[in-house]
């Protein structure tokens, strides 16, 4: 039996900042150009019952952004080395293909033994810049501001610098993670990151 496809290399980093016209504006002085307004992406997982994709570190999730839909899967995560001494970077084997229509891709979802464990929500924007090798995604989450940074990871390094951020200032987790420390903090259950779950308390945590 052949194995399965491995998928493209996803490597990526967060930064928190202090709220999104802080991170509008250090991307333009360094000449990051908005390519994709700001959209509402909502994100839905997928899992059998025993959660054995989660417990193995995989991910399938169907996600909704400006007018697309698009299928992901991604592989068991990990850290990969950077150019900048102690930099890490988090990077998953990432497969995705868009489709016209969630209601029937969902469908096939649960006929295949799939069902809708976890939503979240974030407002993303995305930013480019001539020439480079990846892109800056503002997103506004329930959880507050961050940064995302997607390339290679000398870029990342080289980007994160130019906008002001330290090594120390990696985030590798996803955004779930850091939802779900957040509920146990305030010893709540792993609710949806929504921003409805957040209005009606499930945590307020912006700072």
């Amino acid at each position: 039996m052949s194995e399965p496809p491995r998928g493209i290399p996803e490597i990526e980093i967060k930064l928190r900042l202090s709220s999104a016209d802080d991170g509008h504006r250090r991307l333009v002085q360094a000449g990051f150009i908005l390519q994709e307004p700001r959209a509402l992406e909502s994100n839905t997982l997928y899992d059998d019952a025993g959660q054995g994709l989660r417990r193995r570190g995989e991910l399938v999730r169907i996600r909704r952004y400006a007018g697309r839909v698009v299928l992901t899967y991604k592989g068991r995560g990990g850290e990969q080395p950077g150019k900048v001494a102690g930099s890490r970077h988090k990077h998953r084997p990432e497969l995705e293909t868009a489709v016209a229509d969630e209601a029937p891709l969902a469908a096939v979802l649960t006929a295949a033994g799939l069902i809708p464990v976890r939503r979240y929500e974030k407002y993303r924007s995305v930013y480019g810049r001539a020439g480079d090798p990846g892109l800056a995604l503002l997103d506004e989450t329930p959880l507050g501001e961050y940064l995302e940074l997607e390339g290679t990871p000398e870029w990342i390094d080289r980007v994160a610098a130019e906008l002001g951020f330290g090594v120390a200032d990696y985030i590798t987790r996803s955004y779930l993670s850091l939802h779900q420390e957040e509920m146990s903090k305030r010893g709540c259950g792993a609710a949806d990151m929504t921003f409805d779950a957040y209005r009606e308390g499930a945590g307020q945590t912006r700072d």
